[in-house]
């Protein structure tokens, strides 16, 4: 694995960061997240200190991952495919009425 250093910028603030290279486009896109949560943090007006802006915005991700964690959100294998057919069959079948009565009306 070759590493790469990329330089990063957060709240006016540079940081060297090293990480395989495969792994560039995904650091990139974590410094962004991570930018976007410390101007929130920021704009809230009560922290200016760069460093505890950083550590909120942090821990703030860190909540939001482990709330994701405790309760994913259903996958593909969880869907229950009959009753989504159900669904989908009940709602042609009040198309085919809205029709059948929309050609009756003209």
């Amino acid at each position: 694995m070759s590493q790469v250093h990329i330089e990063v910028n957060l709240l006016g603030r540079r940081f060297a960061v090293g990480c395989p290279k495969e792994e560039q486009a995904s650091l990139v896109e974590a410094v962004a997240l991570l930018e976007q949560r410390m101007a929130e943090v920021r704009d809230v007006g009560r922290v200016v200190e760069v460093d505890k802006i950083a550590i909120i915005a942090a821990l703030n991700l860190a909540n939001d991952l482990l709330k994701l964690q405790k309760n994913p959100p259903p996958s593909a294998s969880d869907l229950d495919i009959e009753e989504i057919q159900r669904k989908i069959d009940a709602m042609n079948d009040t198309i085919d009425q809205a029709m059948l009565e929309q050609n009756r009306m003209f």
